[in-house]
């Protein structure tokens, strides 16, 4: 079991790093100002990977447009982040990989916890801050209402008080942004 989800976790990790190379594909958010998809790279175009090898951080050109400054949160830092959204105070929790570069942006990954568990426990049995760690990701824990997150009306206090988690989901891409340099347009979730 703990296997079948870190290899979910680490593809997770995976797409928070194609969605910040330069020439990914848009999100699909609607959010993106990019003139359209580049054209996806044929195999003929790449070495093969052996896809156990350690791979090195990825390196992402400071697009001068990002507005990036320099990161108040030192890489390797988690911290527990208070955050006022829809009238409620919530928190979410940050690790920034050791491996970030401060002078480019960072793929952002938000790693939502199932109901009745919590930001924490996401933390601790998901091990995505090792792969933060190995690969230069900045990884944001949200904490649910009550341990429970509005799936459209689904599960718990969350959905029963039609509680906007989207919004602050959005809230904390925009409260990451302003404290490490990240790329706030392509940041996948998990969970």
């Amino acid at each position: 079991m703990h296997a079948k989800w870190l290899v979910t976790v680490a593809l997770c990790a995976q797409a928070a790093l194609a969605a910040c190379t330069p020439g990914a594909p848009p999100s699909g958010n609607g959010d993106d100002d990019d003139d359209g998809p580049a054209a996806a790279p044929s195999d003929a175009d790449s070495p093969a990977r052996d896809p156990d090898a350690a791979q090195p951080p990825v390196s992402v050109a400071v697009d001068a447009a990002a507005g990036c400054q320099a990161n108040a949160w030192a890489a390797g830092a988690t911290k527990t982040i208070q955050l006022s959204h829809g009238g409620l105070n919530r928190t979410y929790i940050v690790h920034v990989g050791s491996s970030v570069n401060a002078h480019a942006p960072a793929p952002l990954l938000l790693n939502f916890h199932g109901l009745t568990a919590s930001a924490m426990i996401q933390l601790y049995y998901s091990g995505t801050n090792q792969i933060a760690d190995q690969y230069g990701l900045v990884v944001a824990y949200p904490e649910g209402v009550s341990s429970s997150f509005n799936a459209i009306g689904c599960c718990g206090t969350a959905g029963q008080q039609n509680v906007d988690d989207v919004g602050f989901a959005r809230a904390i891409v925009e409260d990451v942004a302003a404290h490490v340099c990240t790329n706030r347009k392509r940041a996948p979730a998990a969970g």
